[in-house]
């Protein structure tokens, strides 16, 4: 079946993880996840609009087998939640994200997106959550427990889940492949750098057995975890540690086997990573 932007979406074969777990996958670009439990069937995100979203909500209500639905924003990226619209049920997410999508940001995204595919979008509805949660949660579904975690660095208002009964991690898009994307959106973004490399840490003291990113194949094991911390880090140390900006684009060089969407975040994070770390010298150095 295709949705918006003319991408295959369908139901993800498992390769392992635990099957009340079900992957919805957007062609290459995003996906969601359905979470059976005794008592609900958890929604994590609900992909670009009416038309993935109206497939999410079919497959979510089929495998609900009458449970009702309940559904976790992990953050206001268009991608990730553009089809709340197609939920009429409880929708969770931070008062960070309920803020990005009220007051402007989402109206910006929605603007972008409709001008890029007007027959995609121009039907699209902001939804915001309608629960505003702090940083930590805990569902009981009965047989499972599923743990929000705020965890920041990607965007100020992410939020990802663990089921400790599974061992099984869903990190948003705090974990990527082939690497991590820092936020360099938000108004406050001073030190982002340093919370993603914060929030990877804590994804590792999980020790998940299952590692079920919204862009990045489903991975057993905490590889893509160490690989993208081992990413950040290096950037983090060579920023700081580098003469001038030309010095630590030398010595850490976009690599050419990454596509050209994130052969361009690492040239815009290498930016980023040297004000950040010059800037936290100068704080350090005042105090």
């Amino acid at each position: 079946m295709l949705v918006e932007e003319n991408l295959e979406i369908g139901v993800e074969a498992n390769d392992g993880w635990d099957p009340r777990i079900t992957a919805i996958k957007c062609g290459e670009l995003v996906r969601s996840y359905l979470i059976k439990t005794e008592r609900f069937l958890l929604v994590y995100d609900t992909l670009l609009g009416p038309k993935s979203g109206a497939f999410l909500r079919e497959r979510a209500l089929e495998q609900a087998e009458g449970s009702a639905l309940l559904v976790v924003n992990s953050h206001a990226d268009w991608d990730h939640y553009f089809g709340n619209m197609m939920f009429p049920e409880p929708i969770l997410g931070t008062h960070a994200m309920v803020d990005r999508v009220t007051t402007g940001v989402g109206e910006k995204e929605l603007k972008q997106k409709r001008e890029e595919f007007p027959e995609c979008y121009g039907p699209v509805q902001l939804v915001p959550p309608s629960v505003a949660v702090r940083d930590k949660v805990t569902l009981h579904g009965g047989d499972l427990t599923i743990k929000i975690i705020r965890c920041q660095g990607h965007r100020p208002d992410h939020l990802a889940l663990y089921i400790p009964e599974l061992k099984t991690l869903f990190p948003g898009d705090n974990v990527e492949d082939p690497i991590p994307l820092v936020d360099e959106d938000s108004h406050d973004r001073s030190n982002t750098l340093h919370e993603l490399i914060e929030s990877l840490e804590e994804f590792l003291l999980l020790e998940p057995d299952w590692v079920l990113a919204n862009h990045a194949a489903p991975e057993a094991g905490t590889g893509r975890i160490e690989n993208n911390l081992h990413y950040l880090r290096t950037l983090r140390d060579k920023a700081s540690e580098s003469k001038t900006l030309d010095h630590l684009r030398e010595e850490f060089p976009v690599d050419p086997g990454w596509d050209d969407f994130y052969q361009k975040a690492h040239t815009n994070q290498i930016k980023m990573a040297r004000q950040q770390t010059r800037r936290q010298a100068r704080k350090w150095a005042d105090d």
